[in-house]
């Protein structure tokens, strides 16, 4: 059977059991393709490739520039075509098991710098209406702990009303920690208190 054959097959099995969606058929299809190509090279058939052969194809990917992303997306791809060889009884191993994903480049943390938090804050400050003030207490508090985004929005108004300068805070594990308040955001967050009634549902109001 010809390798244009044995991708079609492929394919209409992914689509039919697996359910895979048009992009990723044709994302399977174009690496599959890819590497038959590759293998005419070599006149080697796409169903009798070793171990070898898949290192020398990813060597081939890194030497055209390809990002370790891409290279997982291929090695993705001919890993699912080998299972399904596998399954029909036309190998009897997946040449792709024993090699690891390509190691993804770690990228860094995205922070504002002081310059533009303090532009930030002053822009949030101008604003004296509700929301305004929300929001300028929401960013002091950031600024000032350090705090998760989503440990602030968990934040219950009595964790802010033990020690004036001091916050307790739940973090992961639900374990809670303090983490000291500057005047500026204690302030802030006093001016919010003031007004949150008028972000709550009428209901909650009542129970007040």
């Amino acid at each position: 059977m010809s390798a244009a054959s044995r991708i079609s097959i492929f394919l209409e099995m992914m689509s039919a059991e697996r359910g895979a969606s048009q992009n990723t058929l044709e994302a399977y299809e174009r690496d599959l393709v890819r590497f038959d190509e590759f293998l005419s090279g070599g006149r080697k058939d796409l169903a009798s490739v070793e171990v070898s052969d898949i290192r020398n194809y990813l060597a081939d990917l890194t030497s055209e520039g390809l990002s370790a992303r891409t290279q997982a997306r291929h090695l993705s791809s001919l890993k699912q075509f080998y299972l399904f060889l596998m399954e029909e009884g036309i190998r009897q191993d997946n040449p792709v098991a024993e090699i690891g994903t390509p190691r993804m480049a770690q990228s860094l943390p995205k922070f504002l710098s002081v310059k533009d938090t303090d532009a930030l804050l002053q822009t949030a400050q101008k604003d004296q209406t509700d929301e305004g003030l929300r929001l300028c207490s929401l960013i002091e508090l950031l600024y000032a702990t350090g705090m998760r985004v989503s440990e602030l929005v968990s934040l219950k108004v009595s964790q802010t009303q033990r020690d004036p300068r001091i916050l307790t805070v739940m973090g992961k594990g639900n374990k809670e920690r303090l983490v000291p308040l500057s005047p500026q955001a204690r302030e802030a967050l006093d001016r919010y208190l003031l007004i949150r009634d008028n972000f709550l549902p009428n209901l909650e109001r009542d129970k007040r």
